[in-house]
């Protein structure tokens, strides 16, 4: 199994949706392999620096899902901490899902700009 650190991804403007595989630079010109964009688990961790809740959403479509969660997987609350954390989390497990998972099917949200998550994976 390779493991993958994928770094961090930041929401410029909350209520505008940003989708992983095209903000970590997955894509056929990005000149990065499209098999890593494709993950047999994920873990997207809610940064240290985060002033308020990050939201995952396994879709979009462009328009602001904070308030109705359509599409919501997940919300990451802020760590109490920048040091010491706690550092919310969510993992998506597809092991046994033909093909994976793409990053480019997750988006994230914030309800403060700049807010953001750190991503990280594995491919068997």
């Amino acid at each position: 199994m390779a493991v993958y650190g994928f770094g961090q991804v930041t929401v410029p403007a909350a209520g505008t949706p940003v989708n992983l595989g095209v903000a970590l630079g997955f894509g056929p010109t990005s000149g990065k392999p499209m098999s890593i964009g494709i993950l047999q688990k994920v873990i997207i961790q809610a940064r240290p620096a985060n002033a308020g809740i990050v939201y995952i959403f396994s879709g979009s479509d462009g328009t602001d899902h904070r308030t109705d969660r359509e599409l919501c997987m997940a919300i990451l609350a802020h760590p109490t901490s920048a040091t010491d954390g706690p550092f919310d989390r969510y993992e998506i497990d597809v092991a046994n899902a033909a093909g994976g998972l793409n990053l480019a099917n997750l988006w994230i949200d914030a309800a403060s700009n700049g807010d953001g998550v750190i991503i990280s994976g594995s491919v068997n």
